[in-house]
Formats: structure tokens, sequence, C-alpha cells
């Protein structure tokens, strides 16, 4: 459209001092009738919007028919289709704005001769960028195709994934040498997989993939990311043997390292650990893949943790009657259990004491310091109701508290005492 030309029409018509009024005129009637377009399309988009919510509260026909399926199966909702609706109105609306504002602008500026000039460029320059999109979306609508295709394919084959999984987890499907505990790990590594190979199918069908541009910007992600996540990569890797490593899971009371505490969160990169004191200790996979890793949880449920503490008693008393004050203490702790029974070790004989090892079973690991701290309590007062010395550390004590009672020439030589 030439609106030059069809300015140009309009101001011969008129006389030389008639020229700016007429044009001015021009402008305010075509400027109103703008708005006015404008307000009516505004009112029709929001009718129509309220008309269909009503409609959709009301309407039955995804019940019944072809949508049913869609309906019952929760793809879509009656939420979900009014907020697709809006989004449509509300697109049509903006397309219409456009597309008045475009042809608006250059009529109004045609209808004055210093501006005639622009109004054409006005149109040419908008036309032509709108004309290059509009031919490049039509080349590019069988790749986008192809790539939607991919994408609705992907998300499907990852939900059957998922509820597949799931069932692996909650024990309705069981594999041999498949572990429970492993299905949710397993999924998230297929689903990295799945989409890695999607966006790797989806790669060439992307517009401008082929050019020189495009290439270098992916060869330069990929050297920075090479370069930058080459630790966490190794957490990662780390973790998925981990994973199957199987040493702990959440809640089990472990020590890596000189860590000891419950572990709180297991992932990919990095492992949560909640000390006694409260302390949260975040420590990476690639560095507890390379040290060793006791667990007192594995088996105290089932055969019973062995909490054990060494005391040292003299020659004097006799054996039996340490052994019997030591299991008394143990089965006096609230944690301790009373099957199987605790038992005692005599661990060494040393110069001046023996040492008795007692050991009780606990199914409570993770309450290990507790438990420790209430055998030590009561092993002091059964030695004490059974009228036994601990010679922890060993010490030597006259008496009757005089230090005379010792010979002088028995005492040992201690050079440069005073």
């Amino acid at each position: 459209m030439d609106f030059a030309e069809l300015g140009t029409k309009f101001n011969l018509t008129l006389n030389t001092n008639q020229t700016l009024l007429a044009g001015a005129l021009a402008a305010i009637v075509v400027t109103l009738l703008y708005i006015g377009l404008l307000r009516l399309g505004r009112g029709a988009t929001t009718n129509l919007k309220v008309k269909l919510a009503n409609w959709l509260s009301v309407s039955h026909i995804f019940e019944k028919g072809p949508f049913r399926v869609l309906f019952q199966s929760r793809i879509l909702d009656r939420h979900a289709i009014g907020t697709i609706v809006d989004v449509l109105i509300e697109t049509t609306w903006i397309g219409f704005t456009l597309v008045l504002t475009y042809f608006y602008i250059p009529i109004v500026l045609s209808f004055f001769h210093w501006t005639q000039g622009w109004a054409d460029r006005i149109f040419e320059m908008v036309a032509e960028p709108v004309l290059w999109i509009w031919n490049g979306l039509t080349t590019l609508i069988p790749n986008l195709f192809f790539i939607a295709v991919i994408i609705v394919f992907t998300r499907y084959l990852l939900k059957v994934l998922n509820a597949l999984f799931l069932a692996v987890e909650s024990g309705r499907i069981q594999f041999d040498g498949f572990h429970q505990d492993w299905a949710r790990p397993s999924f998230q590594i297929v689903r990295i997989f799945v989409i890695l190979l999607a966006a790797v199918m989806c790669f060439p069908y992307i517009p401008g993939s082929s050019s020189p541009a495009f290439q270098g910007v992916s060869v330069f992600l990929g050297v920075l990311v090479s370069f930058g996540s080459s630790s966490a990569i190794s957490n990662m890797i780390a973790g998925i043997v981990m994973t199957y490593m199987r040493p702990f899971k959440p809640g089990d009371r472990v020590r890596i390292g000189d860590t000891i505490g419950d572990i709180m969160e297991k992932s990919l990169l990095v492992t949560r650990i909640r000390t006694i004191k409260n302390v949260d200790v975040t420590i990476p996979n690639s560095l507890i893949l390379n040290t060793h890793i006791i667990n007192y949880s594995a088996v105290s449920k089932q055969k019973g943790l062995i909490l054990n503490t060494t005391v040292t008693i003299g020659y004097d008393v006799p054996w039996p009657q340490v052994h019997q004050a030591l299991v008394e203490a143990a089965l006096a702790c609230p944690k301790v259990l009373q099957e199987p029974k605790p038992f005692v070790f005599q661990t060494a004989l040393n110069d001046f004491a023996v040492a008795y090892e007692i050991n009780a079973y606990t199914e409570d690991a993770n309450s290990m310091a507790q438990s420790y701290s209430d055998i030590h309590t009561a092993i002091q007062a059964s030695f004490k109701k059974h009228d036994i010395e601990i010679m922890s550390p060993n010490y030597m004590a006259v008496r009757d508290g005089s230090p005379s009672t010792i010979p002088e020439q028995a005492l040992p030589f201690r050079p440069n005492a005073p």
C-alpha cells in the first residue's frame, strides 16, 4: 500500500491554506477510530474470557466424548484448560493491537506533506522483518514439528519410567539382584541419559544450529564446562558408585574419616552428616569414596550393635567378681539389650592391672553417645557397690595418708629431684 500517494491525492483536493487543517482533522478522525476499535476489541476480549470461564465451570464436554480420556487421566483439568484459553485470547488481542497500530501510524503520517515520506518507509521497515520471520517459520515448521514430537515422546517416556521405578521402590515389581533403594537414584540417572539423548536428537533441527556462530558458541560452552566441572563430575561419578555400593542410607549413624553423625542427605554430589552436637557437615562424594566408612546402623536392628569399653583392675581382685560387676553395670543401662547377654573379654595382662572389656548389645545405634555415658556411669556405681577399685589410669597412693610409711630407699631414683 502506497501511503505517500494516498496522502498526496488527499492534499491535492484541498487549498494550500486548508491542507494543514484538513490533515489535522483527518488525523483526529483516524485516531478516534483507532481508539474506538481498541476499546471495542478490549471489551470483546474481556467478555469472551468471562463467558468462556463460566462455560468451562459448568460444561460437561470433558466428561464425555473424545476429551474424556484427557480429563480423566488428569493430563488436562478445567483450570489448565482455562489458563490455555486465556493465553490464546490474550495473544489474539495483542496481535490485533499490533496490526491495528501497524496501519494506524502510516495513515496518520500520510496526511501531512512533511511526513508523507515516512509513511511508506515505516510500512516497509516493519513489513520486511515480519515477512522474513514468516518465511523462516514456514521453512522451519517441519523441523519444529519434529522437535515437538521428540519433546512429547520424551515426556511420556519419562512418566512411564517413573511409574516403573516407583513400582520397584514400593516392592510391587521385583528384580533379582536389584535392591529397592536403588530405584530412585537409578531413575534419576536414566532420566539424565534420556534427556541428553533427546537433546542430541533435537540439536540438528534447531534453527541456526548449522551456522558457524552457533557452532562456535557450542564449542566455547563445552570447553568451559569441561574445565570448570572436573571436580563436580568426579563427585557425581563417586555418587553413582556409592549408590550401588550401598555403604549407608539416610538416618544411619556412620563414621567417615573423623566425622561421626547421622546421614541427613545423600545426593550425587555431596553427602550431609549431622553430628551429635547438631553440626551439619557436607562431605564431597569423591572424598568419601577415597576413605573408609564405618556404619554403626547397618545390622543394629537385626543382630545388635556391640558397645564396648575397657577398665583396668588390680590383680588382687578375683576376675569372676569383676565380670559380674561389669555385666550388672551393662544390664542396668536402658538402651542395652537383656538378650543377647553382655559378655566380658580380658584383653591384656598389664604390669599392675588386668584390662577387662565389657561388650553390650544395643539396637539404637543413633544413641551411642548416650549409651556409652550410661555404661560408664553404671560401671562406677557397680564397682563402688562391690568395693572394687578402678586402676584407670594407674596411680600410687599411700593408704594411711602418710608418705613416711614408705622407706626412702624404696622409692624410685629420680634425677634432679628437689
